[in-house]
């Protein structure tokens, strides 16, 4: 087994369309929805149990120096839904 750290996102696709690669981690969601769709290779996803969402807000720069902005942000979250399903 050949164990190789690709950074980006976009070469690791590339490596899996063309049979240079077997596995990919941290594909983009975009990216497994086309190499779905293209059926060239067969995508298998797992979700990752013990992951934290964490969503960060530069509270000192616009928009979201404004509360009313930060407000409407954590309503548009959906707290109580599991990303899983």
């Amino acid at each position: 087994m050949i164990w190789r750290i690709i950074p980006s996102a976009g070469n690791r696709r590339a490596l899996i369309e063309r049979g240079d690669a077997d596995l990919s981690f941290d594909l983009p969601n975009k990216d497994l929805a086309e190499l779905k769709q293209a059926g060239k290779v067969a995508v298998a996803t797992t979700p990752i149990g013990n992951g934290i969402w964490y969503l960060g807000l530069n509270c000192k720069n616009p928009p979201f120096n404004d509360v009313k902005v930060r407000q409407a942000v954590a309503y548009a979250v959906p707290y109580q839904e599991n990303p899983w399903t």
